[in-house]
């Protein structure tokens, strides 16, 4: 029996894998594998360092502890994100759910697993992050991160960029769950606040109006009218209305 380890955690999930046909899933797989691995080797990241397994619609990699978190944030994503963007025109489409995670996990004859796996595939399979990336306009890649990494290793950073990031409470089966999700390529980052119309201001150097319908001498001392003649009705100077009868 393997022994508990603490890792690094990255899944990466295709969208809407089981819509492609035979043919295109095997061109977005062949897509993804060689994408991750240009990532790591421009992450400068061992061989030895990281253990890479197919999850069928998506791979998740290991990372030990030489692998600083930082170099899986930058450059590592922002790589894979680059490749996403640069895609060629034809190509069958490729979005990704990206979970970055860490915590203890088990490597065995069998493969991988631990508490901290399931809480990782419990995260890129939400349907939070699912919505994120789909109602997303010009979305790439719906990234996220638990509310300790993201402290701890994005926000104060430049890259990714903190600020696109929104906090979002995933629904998993261990229960609501902090995270920091963001979109790349989005145009709008999923939970902005809603943009509110502008208010046009009020002209306070508007000179005050006075209109009556009489053709008696009408005058006004300060802000307030006085009316010849026999009228009634409401006159409305410098935006206080002042109620005349009778005059």
């Amino acid at each position: 029996m393997g022994v508990a380890q603490h890792f690094s955690i990255v899944v990466l999930d295709i969208e809407a894998s089981g819509s492609l046909s035979g043919p295109e899933k095997t061109a977005v797989r062949n897509d993804l594998y060689e994408i991750v691995t240009t990532a790591l080797d421009l992450s400068a990241v061992a061989a030895e360092s990281v253990t890479v397994e197919d999850r069928g619609d998506g791979i998740f990699l290991l990372f030990d502890a030489t692998v600083s978190k930082r170099q899986l944030l930058d450059p590592f994503l922002a790589t894979i994100d680059e490749a996403l963007r640069a895609r060629r025109v034809g190509a069958p489409a490729l979005r990704l759910r990206m979970v970055v995670h860490h915590g203890e996990a088990v490597r065995d004859d069998h493969g991988s697993s631990g508490a901290a796996l399931d809480l990782a595939f419990a995260m890129v399979d939400s349907e939070e992050l699912r919505s994120a990336l789909r109602d997303a306009r010009g979305g790439r890649m719906a990234v996220v991160v638990p509310d300790e990494l993201y402290h701890g290793v994005v926000r104060g950073y430049p890259s990714p960029d903190p600020g696109a990031f929104r906090m979002r409470r995933l629904g998993t089966k261990r229960g609501p769950l902090r995270t920091w999700v963001t979109v790349t390529g989005a145009s709008e980052q999923p939970g902005s606040p809603r943009r509110e119309p502008a208010v046009r201001p009020v002209d306070s150097t508007a000179v005050p109006v006075m209109r009556v319908d009489n053709r008696q001498m009408n005058k006004i001392k300060g802000d307030v009218g006085v009316v010849g003649g026999t009228n009634s009705g409401t006159i409305n100077i410098g935006g206080r209305p002042h109620a005349r009868g009778d005059h």
